[in-house]
């Protein structure tokens, strides 16, 4: 899988995740360019962060996951770079510790252990 196959996909399954990706990535960089896909997961990241602060239901998150961890198993290095650089550093990015609790014990543990090798703690 290429970096752009997951972000096809992800707007294929996802998409009002992803036009809000893309008015955030436009909004902080503006551009949606294809050709800035790691500021694309890292603007998918935030999107992310902003439904968990609000409290959105768990079942998009964990399909999301799902596809991301499918993303670790069968991208190319690109794919995994990317994933851990762009989206999973960004991921609960200033989301409550209370608020983001819920969605951390749902969060695969392939994804959690990236997530603690970047940061050296948990989220909450």
């Amino acid at each position: 899988m290429k970096l752009d196959e997951l972000q096809r996909e992800i707007k294929r399954r996802f998409p009002d995740l992803a036009a809000l990706t893309d008015m955030e990535q436009k909004r902080l960089w503006g551009s949606d360019s294809a050709e800035l896909l790691y500021l694309w997961f890292e603007s998918f990241a935030n999107v992310l962060n902003q439904q968990m602060a609000k409290g959105a239901g768990l079942d998009n998150y964990v399909a999301v996951a799902e596809l991301i961890k499918h993303g670790l198993m069968v991208g190319d290095d690109e794919v995994k770079r990317c994933i851990d650089v762009s989206f999973i550093e960004n991921l609960f990015w200033q989301v409550a510790p209370e608020k983001a609790a819920l969605y951390w014990a749902v969060t695969l543990p392939s994804l959690q252990r990236l997530y603690v090798a970047f940061h050296r703690r948990t989220p909450c």
